[in-house]
């Protein structure tokens, strides 16, 4: 039977297949016009398959009409639109193999609220200007600049909103990052800022979530990266003899510590491409849900909590399917400019701390002048 896809004829009850192991219940009766508070515009049923046996209700639902807002179901539930057996439900009711699942929508299933995939590309706000340098916050997915796949970025979209305006990127961040952005007006611009960079007045640092309980508590580490032979497009620790190596370093700063997993301050000393994923991975902390370097590309709440319990029939989400690398400051010799985590990781965070924390540790505080 197709997806809530029959109308039920008048006066005829679907056939209802009971299953060995359920217990013996009452005899299913369609509902009648003078049990529903209205006469529904829409109705529609579904018999519970094999691989529904066991869900909740509402994920069920959710399964069937994949395009309708879960809000918009939820409330056909409540307001008694949703029957199971010819029973009212519950959102959490569990059904089983062989229930018949009865909707009367009071309209037209085709006009409730549903999903309406998001357009155009994500804000890029400023978060600080002067006439030398533009700081922008870059989100996640959206590249710094113009790639093979000829999508715009952060450098083609601010140069068409400044028209006449000469910007340069200062540091590539990866496509799937984000955080603090640079990028200088003028060439003369560029050199300043890479001359402070060199002797350490200038800083870009960023937040990483790693695998694995971080032992030590600050770590500097200098080794040379070059291209990985095996893996074109990835980088790794190469000898400083090796064609092609180039010399790298970097600070490390753990900030918190969880069960499975820590938080790290990474400040990149020089500045090469996939430094600070190569960097933590040849630590023995690959970046969290990092496609190239890490062993998962995406963070699942089963990881973290102790006791996860699965729902039968549904597919668990992941908690996070971007690498958890933000720049979240720019050190400049007169300010320091900074970029508030994300939604997204703020929530992966918010899990961590809830479900696995470890007992007596405590967050570093880091300066921020």
């Amino acid at each position: 039977m197709s997806l809530f896809g029959a109308i039920v004829p008048g006066g005829m009850s679907p056939m209802i297949l009971r299953p060995f192991s359920r217990p013996e219940r009452r005899a299913v009766t369609e509902p009648s016009p003078e049990d529903s508070p209205d006469v529904a515009a829409d109705r529609r049923v579904e018999v519970v398959a094999d691989g529904d046996h066991g869900m909740r209700l509402r994920d069920f639902l959710q399964r069937r009409l994949p395009r309708v807002d879960r809000v918009a179901l939820r409330r056909l539930v409540l307001e008694g639109c949703v029957s199971v057996n010819g029973e009212d439900a519950a959102l959490n009711r569990r059904v089983y193999r062989g229930d018949v699942v009865y909707l009367d929508a009071p309209e037209p299933v085709e006009t409730l609220p549903h999903f309406a995939p998001t357009t155009g590309e994500p804000e890029v706000r400023t978060l600080w200007e002067d006439e030398e340098l533009l700081v922008v916050d870059k989100p996640s997915g959206l590249p710094c600049t113009t790639g093979r796949s000829g999508s715009g970025g952060v450098l083609e979209s601010l140069s068409a909103a400044r028209s006449g305006a000469d910007l340069h990127l200062w540091r590539r961040l990866a496509k799937d990052t984000s955080g603090c952005l640079v990028l200088t007006k003028s060439a003369a611009a560029t050199r300043r800022l890479e001359a402070s960079f060199s002797v350490g007045d200038t800083a870009v640092e960023c937040l990483a979530l790693v695998n694995g309980a971080v032992r030590w508590q600050e770590k500097q580490l200098s080794v040379s990266l070059g291209p990985d032979r095996r893996l074109p497009g990835r980088v790794c620790v190469v000898s400083e003899t090796e064609k092609g190596a180039r010399a790298t370093a970097s600070r490390f700063v753990r900030v918190e510590q969880f069960r499975r997993h820590s938080v790290v301050r990474a400040v990149p000393q020089t500045w090469r491409n996939h430094q600070i994923r190569v960097h933590l991975r040849y630590l023995g902390h690959p970046v969290v849900a990092d496609p190239d370097y890490s062993a998962a590309p995406e963070l699942l709440l089963s990881e973290i909590k102790v006791g996860y319990k699965s729902r039968p029939g549904v597919a668990e989400r992941p908690l996070l399917r971007r690498m958890f690398v933000h720049f979240d400051r720019l050190r400049l010799p007169d300010r320091v400019v900074t970029a508030p985590l994300p939604a997204d990781l703020e929530l992966v965070l918010g899990k961590m701390r809830r479900f696995a924390a470890v007992s007596g540790h405590r967050p570093a505080r880091t300066e921020e002048t």
